[in-house]
């Protein structure tokens, strides 16, 4: 019984060593199993923040280039803005230039116009006064023959007659030259007066036509 105890004794005592190894086999396995499980975590956290870095490092760079985008934009609106207002200054004094200019083609236009009027008007009154001056030369000549008519008178009574005939003649073509002055000097006034009508037309549709280039 002795021996059998013993023996009993010794598979039990056998029998916890296997235990007490395999239970250490299995705690190193386990310990092992989780040293690789954190060193796979830690692998997975590093790869993480890389991707982290990267991301954050691509949203920077698309950041830094819209920022970039948006400053040439704006600049290049800026640059389009100014350029189209040089234009318009640059349109702005040519319209002034063209108004100026045609406003001093219709001022000389009027002065010449005005000129012109005046001429017509001193030439008419140069016209008027030789004709006045030729009419009172005619009526002093027929008071001269009739002043010699009346001293003749004594010496007879014919040649009255004969210088009464004489001076009716000489008064009646006397009268036809006043006459035919006085219809050349209207004819001449006449045409004076169209002449200043068509210029002032001329002058009107020049001016006409200078506003509606200064319209356009």
């Amino acid at each position: 019984m002795r021996k059998s105890s013993e023996t009993t004794r010794s598979s039990g005592m056998i029998k916890l060593q296997k235990m007490r190894k395999s239970s250490e086999t299995t705690h190193s396995s386990g310990m092992i199993k989780l040293q690789k499980m954190r060193k796979s975590s830690e692998t997975t956290h590093s790869s993480g923040m890389l991707k982290l870095q990267k991301m954050r490092k691509s949203s920077e760079t698309t950041h830094s280039s819209g920022m970039l985008k948006l400053q040439k934009m704006r600049k290049s609106s800026e640059t389009t803005h100014s350029s189209g207002m040089l234009k318009l200054q640059k349109m702005r004094k040519s319209s002034e230039t063209t108004r100026s200019s045609g406003m001093i083609k219709l001022q000389k236009m009027r002065k010449s116009s005005e000129t012109t009027h005046s001429s017509g008007m001193i030439k008419l009154q140069k016209m008027r006064k030789s004709s006045e001056t030729t009419h009172s030369s005619g009526m002093l000549k027929l008071q001269k023959m009739r002043k010699s008519s009346e001293t003749t008178h004594s010496s007879g009574m014919l040649k009255l007659q004969k210088m009464r005939k004489s001076s009716e003649t000489t008064h009646s073509s006397g009268m036809l030259k006043l006459q035919k002055m006085r219809k050349s000097s209207e004819t001449t006034h006449s045409s004076g007066m169209l002449k200043l009508q068509k210029m002032r037309k001329s002058s009107e549709t020049t001016r006409s036509s200078g506003m509606i280039k200064l319209k356009r």
